[in-house]
C-alpha cells in the first residue's frame, strides 16, 4: 500500500518538491499514486480526492498536457458542486 493517510501525504509533498524542480514526470507519478491511495482510503467523493485530482491536473498543465489537465480539474470541479 501507499502507508495510509501519512503516506498519502508524504506522496504530495514528494509530488510537488518534483514539480518546483521541474522533475514533471517523477511529479505526476507521486500525485497519481496519492489520487489511488486518497481514493482507497476515503472514497471518491472525499476533499483529499479532488485536492488530489487538482494536484495531478496542475502538473499535466505544466508538461503540457491541456486535454488530460483538463480532464482532472473537470473531475475536481464536480466534486465541489
Amino acid at each position: 500500500g501507499e502507508g495510509g493517510e501519512v503516506g498519502a501525504e508524504m506522496l504530495i509533498n514528494l509530488g510537488n518538491i518534483y514539480s518546483d524542480q521541474g522533475r514533471l514526470d517523477e511529479a505526476l507519478v507521486m500525485h497519481k499514486r496519492a489520487l489511488r491511495a486518497y481514493c482507497r482510503l476515503h472514497g471518491d467523493g472525499h476533499w483529499t480526492v479532488e485536492n488530489s485530482r487538482s494536484n495531478t491536473g496542475v502538473v499535466l498543465f505544466q508538461k503540457g498536457e491541456l486535454e488530460g489537465a483538463m480532464e482532472k480539474f473537470e473531475e475536481a470541479h464536480a466534486m465541489l458542486i
